[in-house]
């Protein structure tokens, strides 16, 4: 699992790099090239949030350090670099929601392990309200949501039909209905799964909401709001880089 993991973790790296690359090069055209250049470069964390944003890619794991991507990329002429192939894209698009997806239901089911480094916090939720140093986390480390739990929501969300990166409340209505939860209580896990209150749910969303029915299907109450590692990464407001 941890092998596949990484690989998905590379794989999507590799993605966005290709993504950045032809965001980058679409904005130089016939003349002052160079000063082009240097205007991306110098505002290289916005042009990452126009990327994010338009491709539904999580800012903060997603994306390279852009103070150590600017000194590598800064050596080249990106206005020489090739026009990007659209199947190139495609391509690492289909290993990632279809192949992938299809690899992990090949699998045999797996048991977490204790050692997992959130499975502590994720086993007692009450915990999570606290305040305090959680308010500092940021990133996947600082989420409820472990790597596993992650891979296993991923598997069954990319099994909807995704526009943009992102399922329709129908389709994702109809997988929460299968967990037997009264109407009430689904209602209030919609809630606090659809930060962006868009009545769609990303990849992040589909995995805060089946952690929630999980919580309660355990004995648990729903908290009234979230607390911050409860919030998946790509949804809090502490965007900027470090």
């Amino acid at each position: 699992m941890r092998k596949i993991n990484e690989f998905v973790k590379r794989t999507r790296r590799l993605k966005v790099h290709l993504l950045i690359l032809d965001h980058l090069k679409k904005q130089f055209g016939w003349f002052s090239k160079g000063k082009t250049q240097q205007k991306l470069l110098a505002n290289l964390a916005e042009q990452f949030r126009q990327i994010a944003k338009e491709h539904n890619l999580n800012l903060r794991s997603d994306f390279p350090n852009p103070t150590r991507f600017r000194e590598v990329i800064g050596q080249f002429d990106l206005s020489k670099f090739p026009k990007m192939k659209p199947k190139f894209i495609e391509s690492l698009t289909d290993i990632l929601e279809k192949d992938i997806p299809k690899l992990m239901e090949s699998l045999p089911s797996m048991t977490v392990s204790s050692g997992d480094d959130e499975e502590g916090d994720a086993a007692n939720p009450f915990a999570l309200m606290e305040s305090g140093t959680d308010a500092a986390l940021s990133g996947a480390k600082g989420w409820v949501v472990n790597s596993t739990d992650k891979a296993r929501f991923d598997v069954d969300f990319h099994k909807l039909s995704l526009v943009g990166g992102k399922a329709s409340g129908q389709q994702v209505m109809v997988v929460m209905q299968k967990s037997g939860l009264s109407r009430d209580t689904l209602k209030k896990i919609w809630d606090l799964s659809d930060i962006d209150r868009d009545g769609k749910m990303d990849h992040e969303e589909f995995a805060l909401c089946n952690y929630l029915i999980q919580m309660v299907q355990n004995g648990n109450a729903i908290p009234p709001t979230l607390p911050i590692r409860l919030v998946p990464p790509g949804k809090r407001k502490l965007l900027e880089f470090n």
